[in-house]
Parts: structure tokens; C-alpha cells; sequence
């Protein structure tokens, strides 16, 4: 495993979302969840198919890729007791083509679409077809700290579970895309249409 840091655009702690109603580009979208537990975690497992939305693109160092467009849908894995949340991403035909773990301020599990964390900046990439592992919005996470909007004890805290949460992708990458893409089948046929 390799692991790469790489530049983001400056943004601000914020409140994401099971259900990512949050998000902007997304127009319509049917949702479910259900219950999880493996290897000693549990929690929430939503599923989001995107019905209506813009094309958004992401450009890293070397790859541009598409991450919303209709058909496609993102899995969250909501671990309760955990400071990461991670949001798998599948295209069209049902391919896993990235995953993003966000680490958080802890996560609120809570049920019918509600539950949610508050990002602590750090972000980790993951692919199926590389290696490496992409390292985003370690500046952002100092600078929040050096402004005081987090303290040292939550920094230490984001730095640790950024540390777990690479050892797990070293040691458990391809059992928890197994693991996604059985939860997002199992989930599929339970997608409902969400209005907000």
C-alpha cells in the first residue's frame, strides 16, 4: 500500500448526512438502510440511487473521475462507536469504483435516513485497482486547529483514527469491498424515493 497527500480546495468543518440531502447536485434520490455487523463493528448501512442530478467531476493528480451522475449510488457505512464513515461509490452498472472514508467527530447512528457526523477534515481515497492510498485535508485539519475552532485533544484524536483507519485498509481492503457490494445488493431492492 502506498499512501499519497494530496491538496483540496479550503472548506469548513460541516454536518453530512446518511441520505447526503446535503448535497447540492442531487435533485431526486430513493434511499434504504438496514442494520450491519462484522468483525466486531455495527451500525447503518444506506444506500442512495441517484435518479435526477448534475455530473460532478473530482480531478486528482492523476485521474479525473465522475462521482454523481443518474444510476449511479453511494453507499454509507456508518459505524457506531467509530471516528470513520465511509461512502462507497458505484457507477451505473453496479461497479465499486471508489471508496471515501471521511474521519469524523463520531458518528450519531440513529434510524429512518437520520443519522449523521461532523467531518474533522481528514479524508482517505481507495480504489479497487490501485494500491495507493490518497491522504486529503491534512492542512485544513492544522489550520483548524492553529485558528482555534478544534483543540489539541480533538486533533489528536482525527491524527489516531486517520492511523486506524489505514492499518484497516491495509489489512482489510478487499473483505470490505466484498462486504459493500453484498450490502448494496441486499439493499436494492428496498430503495424508496426520498422528498425533501
Amino acid at each position: 500500500m502506498s499512501i499519497v497527500g494530496c491538496a483540496a480546495a479550503l472548506c469548513f468543518m460541516k454536518r453530512k448526512t446518511i441520505t447526503r440531502k446535503e448535497w447540492q447536485g442531487i435533485y431526486k434520490r430513493s434511499y434504504a438502510e438496514e442494520d450491519f455487523s462484522i468483525g466486531g463493528y455495527s451500525g447503518k448501512a444506506g444506500l442512495i440511487m441517484m435518479l435526477e442530478c448534475d455530473d460532478f467531476c473530482i480531478n486528482a493528480p492523476d485521474y479525473r473521475l465522475r462521482i454523481t451522475h443518474k444510476g449511479y449510488s453511494w453507499l454509507s457505512v456508518a459505524p457506531r462507536d467509530c471516528r470513520v464513515w465511509a461512502t462507497v461509490m458505484f457507477d451505473a452498472t453496479g461497479c465499486l469504483f471508489q471508496c471515501y472514508f471521511d474521519v469524523t467527530a463520531g458518528n450519531r447512528v440513529l434510524d429512518g435516513g437520520a443519522s449523521y457526523f461532523d467531518d474533522m477534515y481528514l479524508d482517505a481515497v481507495v480504489r479497487p485497482e490501485s494500491e495507493i492510498v490518497s491522504l486529503y485535508d491534512k492542512d485544513e485539519l492544522d489550520a483548524a486547529l492553529a485558528s482555534g475552532e478544534i483543540g489539541e485533544r480533538q486533533h489528536a484524536s482525527a491524527v489516531s483514527a486517520l492511523d486506524k483507519l489505514l492499518s484497516f485498509i491495509e489489512l482489510n481492503k478487499e473483505p470490505f469491498f466484498e462486504f459493500c457490494r453484498s450490502e448494496r445488493s441486499r439493499l436494492l431492492p428496498y430503495l424508496e424515493p426520498l422528498n425533501y
